[in-house]
């Protein structure tokens, strides 16, 4: 802290921080909150607030321990162009071996143009050290807001504000074996907002919260630094229920940098009871793997799961983890089943032909379908066959295996395949544009 007696400004920095939380939201934006020792302000009429977020909204600034008249946010920060339009027409020094000589700064619009403050001479673009005198008035080298305030005796101000800059995601990975999978989740917490905080407490906030944003960018800072990947493994969340979203609360402080994208632990899971069956539909000649799962207490689960990729592994003959795909999921809820789409079966080939069409009557039409699933692999294959009908008014009126209904339009056969055989599922369907089939 420091205090100016001739002016009466009060500077705040972070080092004056006594307590920091960030929550951070799905739509690549955070909310911050900072309680910063003031001392007694009675005789201050100004403060500056430092160590605020590049991308801040200032229209989201709330402010608690002092009465604010005026507020400004500076954001001119020191870079070489702007230094350079701030000398144009002044004297500046060019470094010339063991010579210091003085030259008047023309232009720099398309190059460096001098003018010798002696001879007259122009020099464009010197590839000696150009050298300026002290920092003009008005640059500042990192943001700050500005308040203009009442005497106050307040000895804490609290803080808080929206900011872009933060975004969150989760990734997931799988260990598949047999009916059973180890699932583990990590959260990715990534800072691109221009500051440091450090000690925060973090909370994520998982759902869409609906914001309004304007098409200009008021306040375009642009930071660049090498981007440092942090893995913390022992540092729990907390779930919580919050309005209509989920929270997770990180259950230790822990420092986020400017530019740093760090990982942590969300949750670690064993035993978790699962099946891997095969989805197909007619006129496919492959079938998709699916493994499915419940997000439920017995299943070592039972907590919502943010959205996310979750990749699978799976291992071989030789007890080594393979990939061997991925998929997304959307938030999840607890007591729901999660299914993954993670790639074609190689050795489950299917071969579809439409035998005949028969039109029985004005608008009736019968089709009769033969599939034939072809299980190659080593092991047997539970397969889930579809078949959409097209048509609004429609039934099945004979069928080599039993089926269900999914929908109005759609029929699925669960058909078992042994290993190294083949199984063919045959049905007729019979449509009427004009309703006149009779359902049972």
């Amino acid at each position: 802290m420091k205090s100016n007696e001739h002016v009466e400004i009060f500077t705040l920095t972070s080092n004056d921080n006594v307590e920091v939380a960030l929550t951070i939201y799905n739509n690549n934006f955070g909310a911050v909150k900072e309680k910063r020792r003031a001392s007694s302000l009675i005789r201050q009429q100004q403060i500056n607030y430092l160590d605020v977020a590049a991308t801040i909204e200032t229209e989201s600034i709330l402010v608690k321990g002092i009465e604010i008249l005026e507020m400004n946010y500076e954001y001119d920060l020191v870079n070489k162009s702007k230094l350079l339009e701030k000398y144009l027409g002044h004297t500046v020094f060019l470094q010339r071996n063991s010579r210091r000589e003085e030259y008047r700064l023309l232009s720099i619009s398309h190059g460096v143009v001098l003018e010798h403050v002696d001879s007259g001479e122009i020099l464009l673009d010197p590839k000696d050290e150009l050298i300026l005198p002290k920092l003009p008035h008005g640059l500042i080298i990192r943001p700050a807001i500005k308040w203009k305030i009442r005497p106050s005796e307040s000895e804490q101000i609290e803080v808080s504000y929206l900011t872009k800059g933060f975004s969150w995601n989760v990734n997931y990975v799988m260990n598949l074996k047999g009916d059973q999978l180890s699932l583990a989740g990590w959260v990715n917490i990534k800072n691109e907002s221009g500051a440091t905080f450090s000690n925060a407490k973090i909370k994520l906030i998982a759902g869409e919260v609906k914001r309004v944003f304007n098409e200009v960018d008021l306040m375009p800072v642009t930071y660049h630094s090498d981007a440092t990947r942090i893995m913390e493994s022992r540092i729990p969340f907390e779930e919580r229920e919050f309005a209509d979203y989920h929270l997770y609360v990180l259950q230790e402080c822990t420092t986020l940098k400017n530019e740093q994208s760090k990982q942590i632990r969300l949750f670690q899971v064993d035993n978790v009871p699962c099946q891997v069956y095969y989805e197909c539909r007619t006129g496919w000649k492959r079938a998709n793997i699916i493994v499915t799962f419940q997000n439920i207490e017995s299943s070592n689960l039972g907590f919502p799961l943010p959205m996310g990729t979750i990749k699978v592994y799976q291992e071989d003959h030789d007890s080594q983890n393979e990939f061997i795909g991925e998929d997304a999921i959307d938030h999840t809820p607890k007591n729901e089943i999660i299914s993954l789409n993670i790639g074609e079966a190689f050795d489950l080939v299917l071969e579809h032909q439409r035998k005949e069409i028969q039109r029985v009557g004005r608008g009736h039409t019968a089709e009769s379908h033969e599939i034939i699933i072809r299980n190659t692999k080593n092991e047997s294959a539970q397969v889930k066959l579809s078949h959409h009908v097209y048509q609004r008014f429609w039934r099945i009126s004979d069928t080599s295996h039993p089926y269900d209904k999914n929908g109005s339009n759609t029929v699925i056969y669960n058909i078992y395949v042994s290993a190294g055989t083949e199984v063919v599922v045959r049905f007729t369907v019979e449509m009427d544009e004009k309703q006149m089939l009779y359902f049972e």
